[in-house]
């Protein structure tokens, strides 16, 4: 599996889309605009547009990236356990010498989880923490935290360092924490713990930027301080009708009513000094329509726009997704698993489909020509190895010709090169090549004739 995940991305990595794409970001004044960048080795940006196309003479210090929330995820099949990477979730206190604090998700659904702290230099246990507060020793089952959904911590926390180690401290080491139907508010520096106020039909949890009314005033010797590190970060809680606004420092929360037609759309946001909020809407990553909506506090749309851009991600289809599982594993089980199942089931979540027979229907006739190709090469496989297995007169010639067939040209490979195959030589008798690991001619049974004497044997 890990060999053809690896050359399954060698092949998309080789076709890989390297023209300029765009995104949408807002200013530290809180105006959306486009901005144009070119993914090499690094990502470089080219142009900062206006949403009319105008170039804009601001500087990437003068951004605010956007803060992705997914919508509710629609499930048509039992979900899998999650994986480590969203079992994890780090910070650290900035402490000297800083803690490592981790949230621990057991890998249920539902899922349960308390967090622990390790003293950084010595990489020992200082505490941990539960939904009772922070404790010296590992808080009971009872008092873990209970976290809906099936993706682990992803979407339920504030906290970014999936899976890794916090080496580097945040200036404000808290987080907000969706769980038990109820927002949390944690503070690692001062080990306190606080429930803000329940949310039970809350499924997400992420931030959106404060704008403020008044930047921060420069001495003239002073440098250019980027948006990021002077525009604070509110909470941002999604319910299925609505956004709650969260101040992290004072808990302070307004809700804001979701219009029907993004409550399935991919959302980022940003507060208004005015108090509106700014909404940047997208069906998926690829999606290259954008909506960008001015919310008021009342629901209503004050204004609103949609942005035309160029995407970094692009949907492939089922075709060059079938010709990718066949170049990176030209054997028939690997391509069976993607059209009789992999594929299906991802057009039945992503609603392309109602039934996994009409699923089935559309996967192969778009992926028929890869899969054609697929079994011809096996075909031939088996061939060759059945005459091969045939020609040196060993048994099971079927059996070796089924391997080869399910494995395609690498069961051929690992047929043609798992044992030393002995020389073949001509019968005198029938002049056909015959194994010479046998008394007897293969195809005609008569003996082969003892060597010639060179005169130099010792005859006991």
């Amino acid at each position: 599996m890990m060999a053809e995940q690896w050359l399954f991305n060698i092949v998309n990595n080789a076709f890989q889309n390297r023209d300029p794409y765009e995104t949408i970001y807002m200013t530290v004044r809180g105006e959306p605009v486009l901005v144009r960048m070119r993914d090499g080795d690094t990502q470089n940006t080219e142009k900062i547009l206006s949403l009319a196309g105008e170039p804009l003479t601001i500087t990437s210090q003068d951004l605010l990236y956007a803060q992705t929330m997914t919508a509710q995820e629609k499930r048509h099949f039992a979900p899998h356990t999650p994986s480590w990477e969203i079992r994890l979730a780090a910070a650290n206190d900035s402490g000297v010498p800083p803690i490592y604090w981790y949230l621990v998700h057991d890998g249920q659904i539902p899922g349960h989880a308390y967090g622990v702290g390790f003293h950084a230099p010595t990489r020992t246990i200082t505490s941990y923490f539960g939904r009772r507060g922070f404790t010296d020793s590992l808080p009971p089952r009872d008092d873990w935290f209970e976290l809906a959904g099936p993706s682990g911590m992803a979407g339920l926390t504030t906290l970014h360092n999936m899976a890794q180690e916090p080496r580097w401290s945040n200036s404000t080491p808290r987080f907000l924490l969706l769980a038990d139907g109820k927002l949390w508010k944690i503070d690692l520096a001062k080990k306190q713990l606080k429930a803000l106020f329940d949310c039970p039909q809350a499924f997400r949890i992420g931030q959106a930027w404060r704008i403020l009314n008044e930047l921060p005033s420069l001495s003239p010797d002073a440098d250019q301080q980027s948006a990021n590190s002077i525009t604070p970060l509110d909470g941002l809680v999604r319910e299925p009708e609505s956004l709650i606004i969260v101040n992290q420092q004072t808990g302070e929360q307004t809700r804001y009513p979701l219009p029907a037609e993004l409550s399935d759309q991919m959302l980022s946001a940003a507060l208004l000094p005015d108090g509106q909020l700014v909404l940047i809407a997208q069906r998926d990553w690829s999606d290259g329509e954008q909506h960008i909506v001015w919310l008021k506090p009342s629901g209503e749309i004050a204004k609103q726009q949609t942005v035309r851009r160029k995407t970094r991600y692009t949907s492939p289809s089922l075709t060059w997704l079938g010709w990718q599982y066949a170049i990176s594993a030209p054997l028939p089980l690997a391509n069976a698993g993607y059209a009789l199942a992999f594929a299906p089931r991802g057009l039945i979540e992503e609603d392309k489909a109602a039934t996994y027979a009409q699923a089935l229907a559309i996967v192969l006739q778009k992926t028929w020509t890869s899969i054609l190709v697929i079994l011809s090469l096996s075909v031939v496989a088996a061939v060759l190895t059945y005459r091969r297995h045939r020609r040196f007169g060993l048994p099971n010639a079927s059996a070796w010709a089924a391997f080869a067939f399910l494995f395609g040209i690498f069961g051929w490979i690992a047929y043609r090169f798992h044992r030393t195959w002995p020389v073949l030589e001509e019968c005198p008798a029938c002049h056909q090549p015959s194994p010479r690991d046998r008394e007897d001619c293969l195809d005609c049974g008569k003996a082969f004739p003892p060597p010639a004497l060179k005169g130099i044997e010792v005859f006991a």
